[in-house]
């Protein structure tokens, strides 16, 4: 069935929104590391890719000073710390580029035309969940309705706006949750290889994205429905195609490095060697600032992003200078997450207290899941191990919050409500992924228990961070975005049959906007003619 025409207004809506922000608002330098991406694509369009990280051969893998304008100064040796990333992003954004260097050398239309990646990128995002809610089997309004939230958050129109491989990368994501998705309704191998693609691109843009093709690629095995060596094979061939390029980035940098994960800094001297994680978890605001940051973090640096610069441009440099979007509009945004997992859990609890015994037709499915399927109901595991999960996430949700309570109390504790009901979510999820026939009830649980391991993750290499730098780092709420495609997903299954769902998210929809607009108008704009030079 053809997409209704909002679907294509709204998401050119939101790619106009992106670069007229890109063009007009956000400054040269001032989204997260942008110096350091943008380097990395001229290197790639001069015919210098791949530069390796802390290398400065012949000009590659250098941030020059002269970068976003041409100061008269030397171009400096500072290193491109981005260059840890793998290049297939930087690869795409060298094509408008390269196509403006033909008509202009302009630095500053130059940079607008570079940027004009990230608002397609964005633009496309936006009908993709679309796709991926209405594949759920949510109705075409509501679907365009819920698509509609992710272009809402500040911190996204921000990103869209720059140059960065992080919109580029949750469109790869949502691309392949999109054929995951697919692959679980209808179990047709062309959507499990079309997922498999996605996640190759994936693992070209990103490390971060990796947890993210582990993730998927597990639940593709464990769904995956074929006999004997036929299973075989294909489950080679797809884990082969997932991780190709993840692999090939591992092979350079144990290559360079002697570390398949080796990132700038990583190899650092642990400082604060008595610094537990429990230490970690009552000191420091890591839910809080996930949550802030996901919603909104605003600016980054400018021109002065490293000492060495700050030292060369000094009299053109503001210094560091960022912003969180806070007040009514953040507050909304909070409520709404409440509500959201609050659903989320209630929906995944009511499947779960109607799980029933496996069939014989299902639990004798040749795959993965069946097998798990078919040995638990022979234990009668339905009887007590939902009670068992339960029990688990209650006593260890309760027990990281009351740790997080000890924070100071200007910190939200709503923002802990979200991600304790997450993480219930995400355990009593469990249950229907190894207990339920249902398609429609495991994916529900997919989305939640991906999310809460890769939050998980990010707990512990903050914490890995801390002990090594003595403070907080690391704790980026976009590096969630990746995980959102495939909640979302799992958000259409609980509220698709909901009697007032349509207008319930018609009214989040217009608090969200209206929410995005008052930050904008009230913090992102003036924010950014303050730093202006």
């Amino acid at each position: 069935m053809r997409p209704p025409r909002a679907i294509y207004v709204l998401s050119v809506l939101f790619f106009l929104q992106a670069w007229f922000f890109g063009i007009f608002v956000t400054l040269q330098g001032d989204i997260p590391d942008e110096s350091g991406h943008y380097a990395y694509v001229i290197d790639i369009t001069k015919g210098r890719p791949l530069p390796v990280l802390g290398q400065t051969d012949k000009g590659r893998g250098v941030i020059s000073n002269n970068l976003w304008r041409d100061w008269g100064l030397p171009d400096g040796d500072r290193y491109n710390y981005i260059v840890q990333h793998p290049p297939l992003y930087y690869a795409v954004a060298a094509i408008p580029y390269s196509i403006a260097k033909h008509f202009t050398n302009n630095k500053v239309r130059l940079a607008q035309a570079t940027r004009v990646v990230s608002a397609i990128c964005l633009g496309l995002l936006i009908f993709v969940c679309f796709r991926i809610l209405t594949a759920v089997g949510v109705e075409e309004r509501l679907a365009i309705a819920v698509a509609s939230w992710f272009g809402f958050i500040p911190t996204v129109t921000h990103l869209a706006s720059g140059i960065t491989n992080d919109i580029f990368l949750t469109l790869m994501c949502a691309l392949a949750s999109l054929q995951l998705v697919r692959y679980l309704a209808s179990h047709r191998l062309a959507n499990a290889y079309g997922c498999a693609f996605w996640l190759a691109c994936v693992g070209a843009t990103k490390m971060t994205g990796w947890v993210l093709i582990a993730g998927i690629l597990g639940i593709l095995i464990f769904e995956l429905r074929r006999t004997g060596w036929k299973w075989l094979l294909h489950a080679a061939i797809l884990s082969l195609i997932s991780c190709s390029t993840a692999l090939w980035w591992m092979r350079r940098n144990i290559f360079f490095f002697g570390d398949p994960f080796y990132v700038g800094g990583s190899d650092g001297a642990v400082l604060a060697t008595h610094y537990t994680r429990t230490n970690y978890l009552e000191q420091q605001p890591f839910f809080d600032w996930l949550f802030l940051h996901f919603y909104g973090l605003e600016g980054f640096s400018g021109f002065c992003n490293s000492a060495e610069s700050l030292a060369v441009l000094e009299r053109f440099c503001h210094g560091v200078r960022i912003t969180v979007v806070q007040g009514i509009s953040l507050n909304i945004f909070i409520w709404v997450g409440v509500a959201c997992a609050t659903l989320l859990l209630g929906a995944t609890l009511f499947r779960v207290l109607r799980t029933a015994p496996a069939n014989h037709e299902e639990a004798s499915i040749a795959s993965m899941q069946g097998l798990i399927h078919r040995g638990l109901t022979r234990i009668h595991a339905n009887k007590w191990l939902p009670a068992t999960l339960l029990v688990l996430a209650l006593g260890g949700t309760a027990w990281v919050y009351a740790h997080a309570f000890k924070l100071d109390p200007r910190y939200a504790y709503q923002i802990q409500a979200v991600a304790a009901l997450l993480a219930i979510t995400g355990i009593a999820g469990l249950v229907l992924v190894f207990l339920s026939s249902s398609a429609d009830s495991r994916l529900l649980a997919y989305g939640p228990i991906l999310l809460c391991l890769f939050t998980l993750l990010l707990f512990l290499k903050g914490h890995e961070a801390y002990v090594i730098a003595q403070r907080a780092a690391g704790i980026q709420g976009r590096y969630l975005y990746p995980f959102i495609p495939l909640l979302l997903a799992s958000f259409g299954i609980a509220i698709r049959q909901m009697r007032f769902a349509l207008p319930l998210c018609g009214l989040v929809t217009a608090l969200l906007a209206w929410a995005h607009l008052n930050a904008e108008i009230n913090t992102l704009i003036p924010f950014f003619n303050m730093v202006r030079l």
